[in-house]
């Protein structure tokens, strides 16, 4: 019976640790891929934008694309110099002044404070949903290298009750 409890034990252990690896890696891939191409990244923090980009996600963005057009969605720059925040929102106009009026999909109205081009850090591509909140949630990525550290403890518990049992 002790054999059999062990081997359970071994292939949870694998099974976490292997789960722990694939989302590391695929952090990595997301994070760091990108910027190979030219491409930056950013967590989206709140549910405007909702459903075409929920809350949690990580949006691809592509900063040699900085043309508004009615429509894109872009991130930006927001609040000026007293709050500055970075922004993911669609077009929704631009005015004969050069202004662009900017608006979350969910939002019933446009946002309050308008942009302009030089406020524009790109256009965004892509959108990997829940992969955001490894950038905003420091508890996930703790939790990650958590399961990696116990299974392999685990794993080389095993291994020593193992060895032991041979002798």
């Amino acid at each position: 019976m002790k054999r059999s409890v062990l081997r359970i034990l071994q292939l949870i252990s694998k099974g976490i640790l292997t789960g722990c690896m694939l989302l590391l890696m695929l952090y990595s891939l997301v994070i760091l891929l990108p910027g190979v191409f030219g491409l930056k990244t950013y967590a989206v923090t709140s549910g405007s934008m909702e459903p075409s980009i929920p809350c949690g996600s990580l949006v691809l963005v592509d900063p040699s694309d900085t043309t508004p057009e009615e429509g894109k969605v872009m991130t930006f720059q927001s609040g000026g110099d007293n709050k500055p925040m970075i922004v993911t929102h669609r077009i929704k106009e631009i005015t004969e002044q050069g202004e662009i009026i900017t608006k979350g999909d969910a939002n019933r109205i446009p946002d309050l404070n308008r942009i302009t081009q030089e406020e524009i850090i790109g256009t965004d591509i892509y959108c990997v949903r829940y992969l955001g909140y490894l950038m905003t949630q420091p508890e996930l990525r703790v939790g990650i290298l958590a399961g990696i550290g116990s299974s392999v403890a685990i794993l080389a518990w095993i291994n020593q009750i193992e060895k032991q049992g041979e002798k």
